[in-house]
């Protein structure tokens, strides 16, 4: 699916567990602790074509990411430290209209 926001989503389907849409091609584990995972998209005309994942063997947390996108740019995400965030409210990005108001999407 050609989303504009379809890198952000990646980051945090990463970030969440949530890569049901990928099948893993590829496994390999160094000495230094980390697992390198080769993925491919089950969808063949998505906006991300592969995804390599290096994650730490023994805690299973993500160090990096690398994906190739439909016009074969490649991006690396190096996660740092990650901590845990508290759910956010499911209404927090509700928008509430008032009669007479509209809404004006300002992105290109």
């Amino acid at each position: 699916e050609f989303n504009p926001r379809s890198s952000l989503k990646l980051v945090s389907d990463i970030l969440s567990g949530a890569l049901d849409q990928f099948t893993i091609t590829k496994t390999a584990k160094n000495k230094s602790g980390l697992t390198r995972l080769d993925l491919k998209p089950k969808a063949e005309n998505g906006y991300i074509r592969a995804l390599q994942l290096t994650i730490t063997s023994n805690s299973q947390t993500v160090r990096s990411a690398d994906y190739c996108d439909f016009q074969n740019n490649s991006v690396s995400i190096a996660f740092d430290s990650l901590i845990s965030l508290a759910p956010a409210d499911s209404g927090l990005f509700n928008i509430d209209l008032k009669k007479n108001e509209e809404l004006i999407d300002l992105r290109p």
